[in-house]
């Protein structure tokens, strides 16, 4: 559950970042917390809403992957519980793929072959990807056991 737990409070304290810039949009700490702080999830937004222009879509991604954790958890449905944490490793995923490929734009004067992420953005996949990846493992470990106790 570690994955999904992650994922979800991440997008929400990013959204939550979010509508408050838009409440109070002269205050420079919120700017720092949603630029500095949350910018892969601002150029995820980017990312998508170039096909898809919802607003708050990836709390809405966010809300059925732990839905679907806390639904697998308390029924004991380990199908569901390896799903969420797949599906929480693969939106982390889509979180630094959104990050590089927007990083990666053409620039002027550029003389960077590849961009890599620093300072918050680095701990900040560093922490989804290594959750996702933490959960995704245990998950696929704990289902393929209870596949193999099975008569």
């Amino acid at each position: 559950m570690i994955g999904p737990v992650t994922i979800f409070c991440v997008v929400v304290a990013a959204e939550a970042a979010m509508y408050a810039l838009g409440q109070s949009p002269s205050s420079e700490a919120l700017w720092y917390i949603n630029v500095e702080l949350f910018g892969a999830f601002r150029r995820s937004h980017h990312f998508l809403s170039s096909s898809i222009d919802i607003p708050y879509l990836q709390f809405f991604v966010a809300l059925p992957l732990i839905g679907l954790a806390i639904v697998g958890l308390t029924a004991k449905g380990r199908l569901m519980l390896a799903i969420s944490s797949n599906l929480s490793f693969v939106y982390a995923s889509f979180l630094v793929y959104s990050w590089f490929n927007i990083a990666s734009a053409p620039r002027a004067a550029s003389l960077a072959i590849v961009a890599l992420p620093a300072g918050p953005d680095f701990y900040m996949f560093v922490i989804l990807l290594g959750s996702g990846l933490i959960s995704f493992f245990v998950s696929h470990v704990v289902y393929f056991g209870a596949m193999r106790a099975r008569p």
